[in-house]
């Protein structure tokens, strides 16, 4: 069985058949820049060669190409036509959404962008699924939300069910992402009863990940639990590896909250295991992270170091802020717990940094939270104050279990204020 990390790209007959192009056909074109481009076109999908070690992206530089000629000539169905090219192997297996899955965001978006004012009803929707995917995972929350509106719209027009789930679940997941987790909840429970009305059980299963993630971040990590486990037998049953993966690493974060570690560690090490399989950076970066903070909780800090540190290169290298903002943070927690303040200081200051400019406030206050009790460790004790008092007056707003934590916190450094 091959590795399904590997693409599978149809044929160069199948594709110059797909796009109805043929040598003879350009020969009979007049010259000008239509011939020139389905010639270039033609040399793209048929000459050009890479090694079988070469990476994704490279692979599909014919295919890329060809677009480009397409659009630059106005042929935009035969543009569309590649962009819905399956390219096999991975879990998105249409060209398109392969650029996002393997975390090329800025070139997904651009060519999403190149053609979606001129594309098919069910292609535009498909369009702006991944213009808002790719912006949140850019950290740009606000465009996220402004493509997954869009689709919704365009959605609900034409009448399509399955789609509008789809559009709805992803504005949950933006929500989430700022901090917003009742509203999250809301557009779940929404997006569940239509998957289960239309029998969509791949859809069905994310839905109920995106749930937990949201019950756990409210502090219901029991709740959270039991959406995870609810989700584990429809993936397992509907082959979906990807959805394995995304169960397995959530599940392992509830129990690391638990206090569960030895099954969060097993969780994690299975979510990293099935992400390198499939090739989901995003998902491997994810993993590596989760079992930085698992490893810590266990006092193995040189490990947690390790898997911080790789966290932090994989998610910059695909240019996943909120990820590296994560890593940077969870860096700076070990480093604390090692009494090396000046290094957790630095590392907490970036990840506020990161977490401002993507509008993540629930991440925020727990950053503004961190540096306050490093500043309170360097005998800062009114720089400490102010920046408790700005995480709990965020987690009071997002009505956030870090609210307590925040008094707490707020409580110690008044006494060494009064002394």
């Amino acid at each position: 069985m091959g590795n399904r990390n590997e693409l599978n790209l149809p044929t160069n007959e199948e594709i110059l058949f797909l796009l109805n192009l043929d040598s003879a056909m350009i020969k009979k074109m007049k010259a000008g820049i239509k011939r020139t481009s389905y010639r270039a076109i033609i040399n793209w999908i048929t000459k050009y060669k890479v090694s079988p070690d070469a990476s994704n992206l490279e692979k599909i530089k014919g295919l890329l190409e060809s677009f480009y000629h397409l659009c630059e000539i106005e042929d935009w169905s035969a543009g569309e036509k590649i962009l819905l090219i399956s390219v096999g192997g991975l879990s998105e297996s249409k060209l398109h959404k392969l650029l996002g899955f393997c975390g090329y965001y800025q070139l997904q978006i651009q060519v999403c962008q190149k053609i979606i004012n001129n594309s098919s009803p069910n292609s535009v929707a498909e369009f702006l699924n991944s213009l808002g995917l790719a912006y949140r995972n850019l950290g740009k929350y606000a465009q996220s939300i402004e493509y997954h509106t869009q689709q919704l719209a365009h959605v609900r027009e034409i009448g399509d069910r399955c789609a509008e789930g789809i559009a709805i679940g992803n504005l949950g997941v933006v929500y989430g992402s700022e901090g917003d987790f009742v509203r999250a909840i809301e557009n779940f429970q929404q997006c569940l009863i239509i998957e289960r009305e239309i029998g969509d059980a791949r859809g069905e299963a994310r839905t109920l990940v995106s749930l937990g993630i949201s019950y756990d971040s409210l502090g219901d990590q029991h709740q959270a639990i039991k959406c995870y486990q609810q989700t584990l037998p429809i993936v397992r049953k509907i082959g979906d590896r990807e959805g394995e993966a995304y169960a397995m690493g959530n599940l392992g974060v509830a129990y690391e909250i638990l206090g569960n570690y030895s099954q969060a560690i097993e969780c994690h090490q299975q979510h990293l295991i099935i992400a390198r399989e499939i090739g989901h950076r995003r998902g491997e970066a994810n993993a590596l992270g989760n079992l930085g903070t698992a490893n810590a909780k266990l006092e193995k800090y040189t490990q947690a170091i390790e898997y911080h540190q790789q966290h932090l290169a994989l998610a910059r290298e695909i240019s996943d802020r909120r990820g590296e903002a994560y890593a940077l943070g969870n860096l700076g927690a070990t480093y604390m717990k090692l009494n090396q303040y000046s290094e957790a200081l630095a590392k907490f200051q970036i990840s506020l940094d990161i977490f401002q400019d993507i509008g993540d406030r629930f991440s925020k206050a727990a950053m503004l939270k961190n540096l306050a009790e490093t500043y309170c460790k360097l005998h800062h004790y009114k720089l400490a104050f102010d920046l408790c008092e700005q995480a709990l007056t965020i987690s009071t707003e997002l009505a956030i279990p870090l609210v307590k934590e925040c008094k707490d916190l707020l409580l110690n450094i008044k006494e060494f204020i009064i002394e």
